[in-house]
């Protein structure tokens, strides 16, 4: 009978210790502020547009956010006069970032040529025309105000 009352201390003594680790264990761990910022450092003046997105645009991935606007905001640059696109890039923090970050994902330079080249790449990315179309008003109330409206019309021109 001692034997047995042992056995029962340790079972009892085992089910405490496995319920105490259990419980830490669901517990989550604090993150370091590298780990809860979920852009790239050079990508966190983008955050506001990308947030934007996400918003206007349900069902993107993080990374399919990422490519989009930095291959919308390519397609500004490419077809915006050059003296132009800088105020644009001033008017949308982060945006050279996110051209830098979708060539890095992919995009080719051929996609360029047009919103519908644009629109032909992000499908092969999961991103249908619907999608690229509900991102245009997020990128031109990006800018709305912000710039002069000669250069708000060339930015919606090189996105059309």
């Amino acid at each position: 009978m001692r034997f047995m009352k042992g056995q029962a201390v340790t079972g009892v003594i085992l089910l405490a210790v496995m319920l105490i680790a259990g419980a830490c264990a669901g517990r989550p761990k604090h993150k370091t502020a590298a780990e809860m910022s979920a852009l790239p450092a050079e990508l966190n003046a983008a955050g506001p547009l990308l947030n934007s997105l996400n918003a206007a645009v349900p069902g993107l991935s993080h990374t399919q956010s990422i490519l989009a606007a930095g291959s919308l905001m390519g397609l500004a640059r490419m077809k915006m006069p050059p003296t132009r696109y800088p105020y644009v890039a001033t008017a949308i923090p982060g945006s050279d970032a996110l051209i830098v970050e979708a060539t890095r994902l992919g995009v080719p330079s051929s996609a360029y040529s047009g919103r519908a080249g644009v629109t032909q790449f992000l499908g092969t990315q999961g991103i249908s025309p619907d999608q690229v179309n509900k991102m245009i008003p997020v990128l031109n109330n990006a800018v709305k105000g912000k710039v002069s409206p000669s250069v708000e019309k060339n930015f919606m021109n090189a996105l059309k």
